[in-house]
């Protein structure tokens, strides 16, 4: 077995708050000034309740995905090329740096751990974007309803779609 490489405690709290900083972004005129929301990157489900997310691997252990660990070198490189104005920063460089968390749901998250086809599969119907809809603060979800279901959905999600 893979031994999982957990995040830290500051990368969860860095991760949330790149979620709501693209919850501020995207939805400026519903959220801008409000208390912190997070995103979920898979169902697009929003909300306050921090304990509704939690923070994955984009690429997983199994995978050979890491917790953002990077040798020292590389992470002198990286500095760098940051350090540089904008103008002369090579992207090549920039590209190098090891993002590999995501901020997902309960559900999704939970959603992965099945058997699918890959790794990182989450079936439709399994975020709480489905599971918690009466909860759920996405503004494009508030009249046109969860996300359009696209693929296959497993049996124990199907309830989830009714209604």
């Amino acid at each position: 077995m893979v031994k999982r490489d957990n995040f830290l405690g500051w990368q969860k709290e860095e991760a949330l708050q790149d979620s709501w900083n693209l919850v501020k972004i995207r939805f400026r005129d519903d959220f801008g000034t409000k208390e912190a929301h997070y995103l979920c990157a898979h169902c697009e489900f929003i909300s306050a309740n921090r304990k509704y997310f939690e923070v994955d691997h984009v690429v997983s252990c199994r995978e050979g995905g890491n917790a953002n660990r990077e040798v020292l070198e590389r992470i002198a490189t990286i500095q760098a090329e940051l350090d540089k104005p904008l103008d002369k920063q090579d992207l090549g460089v920039l590209s190098l740096a090891n993002l590999n968390a995501q901020v997902l749901c309960g559900g999704c998250n939970q959603a992965k751990k099945g058997k699918g086809p890959r790794p990182d599969y989450i079936p439709d119907g399994a975020g709480y974007a489905w599971l918690k809809r009466d909860e759920d603060q996405n503004p494009e979800h508030r009249y046109a309803g969860p996300p359009r279901v696209l693929g296959h959905i497993k049996p124990r999600y199907r309830k989830n779609l009714i209604g």
